[in-house]
């Protein structure tokens, strides 16, 4: 918990709107989910990328010189 030194009304007001925020359904989490979804559709991109450049790579070498 966030307040565990901290007590009295504001403490149990601060304590409120941070549950809040870090609720599921919040705009916050939304956010961080989809950008955990957009990293992980760069990283698949960047993979598909280096994949490719192996192919091409690989493929020009048995081109005659």
């Amino acid at each position: 918990m966030l307040n565990s030194g901290w007590t009295g009304f504001d403490s149990q007001a601060f304590q409120d709107k941070w549950d809040d925020v870090d609720s599921k359904d919040s705009t916050a989490v939304k956010f961080r989910d989809s950008l955990e979804n957009y990293s992980k559709l760069l990283d698949y991109c960047a993979t598909l990328y280096q994949t490719a450049q192996e192919n091409a790579y690989a493929a020009a070498r048995w081109l005659p010189r």
